[in-house]
């Protein structure tokens, strides 16, 4: 009896009716260690930017440490990691290869860190590091792994302290609610520049009174919070939108409440209430209302659901792991990262010479008739100006006119910043900054471009002129002296700067000094 043959067929068909989603689907789950091999590279090229960078990483760090403002700064690589992690599932579905075109901002933003490490703008250096950390990831990992990963790595921005040009102008809001809440109130209130008088005191509307903190502190809760809570753009950009306003007008609702109870309670609790509910509870109370009204329109998971001819990734646009491209993305990004100091380095080096001579400079100034010098002169209003190699203080009179004459020499060394937000025309600890504005004035006989600022400490109330000479140019243009400075040392000569503060005691908050000043300045060759 012979036995019958199986039905090779019908195995056939059993075996394919198994297989047959593997292979027609072509999914191909990513090897482990191709995405070990990648986010190693990764993790290297972040480890060998923040070595070579690492100054540029210090001078954030110590933002962070030294400015309340900013000092947010610490959580926002941890909570980029956990804005990573939440990614897991999707990251999961992906195949990470290396994608070459991220060399060219890798490339890019070193150039640009050279720029503004030579012109010593160090915003632009931490913005210029913070993305080439995001180019790195792009090299190794590829367009669909960064776009990913688009939320984590855009939320390592607040890591750069930006937004100090934000004060004044959230300073003026605070100001103009606060007053006419006031004037609604039927409470008396006029507002003079920063200077908000009532008929029991007076308030300056000082940085501290700015709101900028609560505002960042806003804004970074209220991105994690809108991509935590809504699935749609619509909806989590108007959470944004309601991050950003809800903290400027809740700064004018405080500075207003502070002002009317210190007019209901003739000055009593006022200063105590101003740091002690505005700084813990106002915040607490104001941030936990956004996010229960944000909770109306919650949305819930969204369903991803992968159809059998979807699969998450097909043989067909699946991106290729190439050994040669990752070892060539590798070695170019080395060389890019390592190379970049190395040109910032080269071009120090060159006018450092020149600027150590440039540094033992002392300031002269000649003052002509009728003005005098003084034997004693007023330092109480000189500028705050850590890191100057020499300074000049000397105080003039001609009749019943009087002007405080400051100047301070910087060589132009590496390893400071001459224009910063921590450089002010006054002690902030003493003198409160109630007007400032950039005015043309007549300087050497020529127009010039100065800063006017308008400073007060008590009733005292002073008119201050700033500017800069640099390469024989006088400007108070921060942009001017940061463009001046880069060609000079891309060129070898000297970026040796004077800073000029020239300043008069005022009547109340007017500017008649400005004629005062603009006299003297005719009388004096620097």
């Amino acid at each position: 009896m012979r036995v019958p043959a199986p039905d090779q067929s019908g195995t056939r068909a059993s075996v394919q009716s198994v297989l047959p989603i593997r292979s027609e689907v072509g999914l191909t789950a990513p090897a482990p260690s191709q995405w070990t091999i990648l986010v190693s590279l990764t993790f290297l090229a972040f480890a060998e930017a923040l070595i070579v960078f690492h100054q540029t990483l210090l001078a954030m760090m110590k933002t962070w440490y030294s400015s309340r403002t900013f000092s947010h700064g610490f959580l926002v690589f941890p909570l980029s990691a956990y804005l990573a992690w939440r990614c897991r599932k999707q990251l999961a579905t992906l195949q990470p290869a290396p994608n070459l075109w991220g060399l060219l901002p890798l490339g890019t933003l070193s150039i640009l860190w050279v720029l503004a490490n030579i012109a010593g703008v160090k915003l632009i250096e931490e913005f210029a590091l913070v993305g080439i950390l995001v180019a790195s990831v792009w090299t190794f990992l590829g367009s669909a792994v960064v776009s990913a990963l688009a939320l984590p790595l855009t939320f390592l921005i607040f890591a750069v302290p930006f937004g100090v040009g934000l004060i004044g102008p959230l300073q003026d809001a605070t100001a103009w609610f606060a007053v006419h809440a006031l004037t609604l109130s039927g409470i008396p209130a006029v507002l003079e520049n920063r200077v908000l008088s009532v008929p029991t005191t007076t308030w300056t509307v000082a940085e501290a009174c700015s709101g900028i903190r609560y505002l960042f502190s806003s804004v970074m809760l209220g991105v994690i919070y809108a991509w935590t809570i809504y699935r749609s753009r619509k909806r989590r950009l108007l959470f944004l939108c309601a991050s950003v306003l809800t903290p400027i007008g809740a700064n004018g609702v405080r500075a207003y409440g502070i002002v009317v109870l210190a007019y209901l309670t003739s000055n009593r609790f006022a200063t105590d209430v101003d740091h002690v509910v505005y700084g813990w509870l106002f915040f607490t109370v104001v941030q936990l209302a956004l996010c229960a009204v944000g909770l109306l329109w919650r949305e819930g998971p969204a369903a991803k659901e992968i159809r059998p001819s979807q699969g998450p990734i097909t043989s067909a646009v699946a991106p290729r792991f190439s050994g040669a491209v990752t070892s060539l993305g590798a070695v170019l990004t080395a060389l890019l990262l390592g190379v970049t100091p190395a040109i910032a380095n080269h071009l120090w080096q060159r006018v450092a010479i020149k600027e150590e001579a440039s540094e033992q400079a002392v300031p002269s100034v000649s003052v002509s008739p009728p003005w005098q010098a003084l034997p004693a002169y007023d330092v109480s209003w000189t500028p705050d100006l850590p890191g100057k190699a020499t300074d000049l203080i000397q105080s003039y009179v001609s009749g019943q006119s009087r002007v405080d004459l400051y100047l301070a020499a910087y060589s132009g060394g590496r390893g400071f910043e001459l224009l910063n937000s921590y450089n002010r025309v006054s002690n902030p600890k003493m003198w409160s900054l109630i007007a400032d504005s950039f005015e043309d004035r007549l300087l050497d006989g020529k127009r010039a471009r100065i800063r006017q600022t308008l400073i007060q400490s008590g009733n005292d109330v002073r008119l201050v002129w700033t500017w800069y000479k640099i390469t024989g140019e006088s400007t108070g243009s921060p942009e001017r002296v940061k463009f001046l400075q880069a060609k000079a040392r891309i060129t070898g000569d000297s970026a040796a700067t004077s800073v000029v503060a020239i300043s008069t005691a005022v009547l109340a908050q007017t500017t008649d000094g400005e004629a005062v000043l603009q006299d003297f300045v005719s009388h004096v060759i620097f």
